[in-house]
């Protein structure tokens, strides 16, 4: 769940863009994989939430193209702002932290190639409207400030990565969303609205419930105490192991002293 490693700055710099280890194989500890498993299970009895984040992502990509902000044409959630050159890209990111007290990762080579260097916003279901506000006006006011190029200067140069380039049949169809407007809510009118400051998310009960049952298979029966803390109903004998579900006892070893032999 994390590490250190010190060195000259072009070995860590080495070690964080090609590293496998460094990205791909920390371990979670079973309480960070459990809530992954609850909110998986959450998100399977509930689709309001990734409606509204499709929601929020075209709203941005809307407002964005509003006001020339070039972003690269995709199906993806993901909203990769062009910027075109790594140190403008990082200083576009610090300013947007110390400025306005937004977090937009920049993302240079080797993720992406030379001369496509971009902003990655990522949109949650929980950003407001009061929130999307400040993004897009605090991303406009860095463009402008540090002369980052809008659409129609990607256009005047002949386009890069996807951005300022002729739409084709072919292009179009690449970028067209992964949810439809149906999936969204948008045809039969169950779409979520964007939260505004104040308002408190909707929770879906029902699925709620469907989460807890699934951990009594694993925890045993949750209940609530005096204190309304929650406590697992399970209990493991010492020496075994019970498994949830069909499978067996397993036997699980007992610690034993180690003698050093001569």
């Amino acid at each position: 769940m994390g590490g250190y490693i010190a060195g000259s700055h072009n070995l860590v710099d080495m070690i964080r863009s090609y590293a496998p280890g460094f990205i791909f194989t920390t371990s979670l500890p079973p309480a960070t994989v459990a809530g992954a498993r609850a909110s998986v299970v959450y998100q399977k009895e509930h689709i309001g939430d990734r409606q509204l984040k499709q929601v929020n992502v075209r709203e941005i990509k809307c407002r964005f193209e509003q006001i020339d902000i070039p972003v690269v044409p995709g199906p993806s959630h993901i909203i990769p702002v062009l910027v075109g050159d790594a140190g403008l890209a990082k200083a576009a990111s610090d300013k947007l932290l110390t400025e306005h007290n937004i977090y937009v990762q920049s993302i240079n080579y080797p993720t992406v190639a030379v001369g496509e260097e971009r902003l990655r916003v990522t949109v949650t279901p929980r950003h407001t409207l009061e929130q999307i506000d400040k993004l897009v006006g605090a991303v406009d006011q860095t463009f402008t400030e540090l002369n980052i190029n809008r659409l129609n200067d990607w256009k005047a140069v002949g386009g890069r990565a996807g951005v300022g380039l002729a739409a084709t049949d072919v292009t179009k169809a690449q970028a067209e969303p992964i949810w439809t407007d149906e999936q969204v809510g948008l045809v039969d009118g169950t779409v979520p609205r964007t939260l505004r400051t104040g308002q408190k998310a909707f929770i879906n009960a029902k699925a709620v419930g469907v989460v807890q049952e699934r951990f009594e298979e694993l925890l045993g029966k949750v209940t609530t105490g005096q204190n309304g803390e929650a406590k697992a109903a399970l209990k493991l004998k010492a020496g075994t192991k019970q498994l949830y579900g069909q499978m067996p006892h397993m036997h699980v070893p007992i610690s034993v002293e180690i003698v050093q032999s001569a």
